[in-house]
């Protein structure tokens, strides 16, 4: 998501305000901390004009690699595992 924000030019703040989201949230999406919610998923695929499954799985390929867990695990929720 960065790369294509940035070739639009846009800073995180102003796609953040054409979406009508918190910059907060998109950037901790963006790092890879957080999944987006299908709403964002879909609000960015009509922004970029893709596809909303390539979308969201583009954002959980970003999490799975970046921290090496579960996409679960690392929006913070629950795996189905103790320990």
């Amino acid at each position: 998501m960065p790369r294509a924000r940035a070739r639009r030019g846009l800073s995180l703040r102003a796609l953040a305000e054409k979406l009508g989201y918190p910059h907060t949230y998109l950037s901790r999406v963006e790092r890879g901390e957080q999944l987006p919610s299908e709403a964002l998923a879909e609000a960015l695929d009509v922004f970029y004009d893709a596809s909303a499954r390539s979308t969201r799985l583009s954002y959980a390929s970003a999490v799975l690699g970046h921290h090496g867990r579960s996409g679960t695990e690392a929006a913070g929720g629950w795996c189905g595992r103790h320990g």
